[in-house]
């Protein structure tokens, strides 16, 4: 039985050694770099809880004021409004922190994009509820497909998702990868993540499973067009869940 432990030195040389045979000639990155790179993430991420951290503690004054059945319709506004504004900012700088991952993942691929491209934020972070410790959901708006654009994003958001997990809160089981289940004890802490790739899961631009490979890799028209199809011919059970719905409603760049 293997223990993984993703903050240990082995393990994380083990996980880049995994990343380069995936990036091929495609990254020159060097393993000191990555390092690097995965530390000030971890450092930047831990700022922001620790800044969510004191907001929550500023809020706590409030708690106490909810006794009795009569609860004051003024503190109980007030204490909507703080709460509003701290889930805003904690959104805010959630978005940030994603962002700046799109960016290093753009910059540990060799060549450029070949097209435009924008990275847009649904789920918790675009409808500002999100947590330090939320899943990132995501889909990549490009400005057209070509050949070799579809290669160059799967690459992208790959890069993006082993940055990710290189952050040490993505429990393997998590990605319903059935063929390693039962062979290692997971020491990985459980928070900041992709979306999982698990049924019901998968808000990310490659999808979560082949049938839908890809899935969130789209231009606007393809976008605006599943959408009309979805409305043109409902299933019952997606409109109970009303995914297509929130993600063309609440957006983030």
């Amino acid at each position: 039985m293997y223990t993984r432990c993703p903050d240990e030195e082995h393990w994380r040389t083990k996980a880049f050694e995994l990343q380069k045979l995936y990036w091929g000639d495609k990254s020159s990155t060097t393993l000191e770099t990555h390092k690097q790179l995965i530390d000030e993430l971890k450092s930047e991420l831990q700022r922001i809880r620790d800044t969510f951290r004191e907001s929550i503690k500023d809020a706590d004054d409030l708690v106490g004021k909810f006794q009795g059945d009569n609860v004051d319709n003024e503190v109980r506004q007030q204490y909507y409004d703080v709460m509003k504004k701290i889930s805003l900012d904690c959104s805010e700088a959630m978005r940030e922190f994603g962002e700046r991952i799109i960016k290093e993942s753009v910059n540990i691929i060799n060549t450029p994009p070949p097209v435009m491209f924008e990275a847009v934020a649904i789920g918790s972070i675009a409808r500002g509820e999100a947590t330090p410790y939320s899943d990132l959901e995501y889909l990549l708006l490009v400005e057209k497909q070509t050949e070799g654009s579809a290669q160059y994003f799967e690459l992208l958001s790959m890069v993006s998702y082993f940055i990710m997990g290189n952050l040490g809160e993505t429990k393997l089981s998590y990605m319903n990868i059935k063929e390693l289940y039962g062979w290692f004890d997971d020491k990985a802490k459980n928070g900041f993540k992709i979306d999982g790739l698990a049924p019901g899961a998968g808000n990310i631009p490659t999808g979560n499973s082949p049938k839908n490979k890809n899935h969130f890799i789209v231009t606007p028209e393809q976008l605006a067009e599943r959408y009309k199809a979805i409305l043109d011919n409902p299933d019952p059970k997606e409109a109970l869940r009303g995914d297509l719905t929130s993600m063309l409603t609440y957006t983030r760049s």
